[in-house]
């Protein structure tokens, strides 16, 4: 399990351009806590012409990662402040998504302070509600479903993967 599981987030990780491969590669440290084999993912809606889906299984942002990709989907990028919006309004309403965290496809693990989504390496837009805290130990972006993006330690149990199509 531990091999297929280095694996993916190694396929994962090729997706990013080659200079920060070896960067992300070296901080991403999979710790499998539970089985992640295609965790089922339901879907949130359509905000933008974009398709999003949350997962069930409490997991770590790289295990958020590998969940989207076994769905066929990638980690949510959120582009506007109405995309987040609705997609917290809908999330926030829904006892499904307990316990209102969500994992996004945010990182500052290359450089400190200097947020991108992962698949894309397009800077996050700070003009969107966001709360980071510049701190060594927490480089993944959560989405709060009160409607604000936050940087938060990348190996928490206490998040939900939020996907989109790719």
């Amino acid at each position: 399990m531990k091999l297929k599981i280095s694996i993916v987030v190694f396929v994962t990780v090729s997706l990013v351009s080659s200079t920060t491969q070896t960067a992300l590669q070296d901080k991403l440290v999979f710790k499998p806590t539970q089985r992640i084999d295609k965790a089922p993912l339901t879907e949130v809606g359509v905000f933008n012409n974009k398709k999003f889906y949350a997962g069930n299984l409490v997991s770590t942002w790289s295990q958020s990662l590998e969940i989207c990709h076994l769905n066929g989907k990638v980690a949510a990028v959120i582009e506007s402040r109405d995309e987040l919006n609705k997609l917290a309004l809908k999330l926030k309403y829904s006892n499904e998504y307990l316990p209102g965290y969500f994992w996004t496809a945010g990182h500052d693990l290359v450089e400190e302070g200097k947020f991108q989504w992962f698949h894309r390496n397009s800077p996050v837009d700070l003009k969107l509600p966001v709360k980071f805290v510049e701190s060594l130990d927490r480089n993944c972006v959560q989405l709060h479903f009160q409607g604000y993006l936050f940087d938060w330690v990348c190996d928490d149990l206490k998040a939900l993967p939020l996907c989109q199509d790719p």
